[in-house]
């Protein structure tokens, strides 16, 4: 039996612990991000800028050579929805479902 205030962690692909500073583009402007976790569905975000649920973003990641096994950064264009936008600590922590993305030649 499931204990009636149990909220499962349901999640659709493994989460990394990377720590990326990326640009997310948002109604025509540019904000400063910071990566918290990344998967191949979604992220978690820090930044300054407050961008409500269901807002559509894109954002650039240069993914380290390492994780790719390559000489160089890999880029990764996003474009994703928020799903969920709240105070953490000074900043606010974006969690953004992504929805289609595509590696860029360096």
């Amino acid at each position: 039996m499931i204990a009636p205030n149990y909220i499962p962690d349901i999640r659709c692909g493994v989460r990394f612990p990377l720590k990326l500073a990326i640009t997310i583009r948002y109604n025509g402007q540019e904000y400063p991000a910071e990566s918290r976790n990344i998967s191949s569905a979604g992220a978690l975000f820090h930044l300054d800028q407050f961008i409500p649920a269901g807002s559509m973003i894109e954002f650039v990641m240069a993914m380290p050579a390492g994780n790719f096994r390559s000489g160089k950064d890999v880029l990764v264009n996003c474009t994703g929805r928020v799903v969920r936008c709240s105070p953490e600590g000074n900043r606010q922590e974006l969690a953004v479902i992504i929805d289609e993305y595509r590696f860029l030649r360096s």
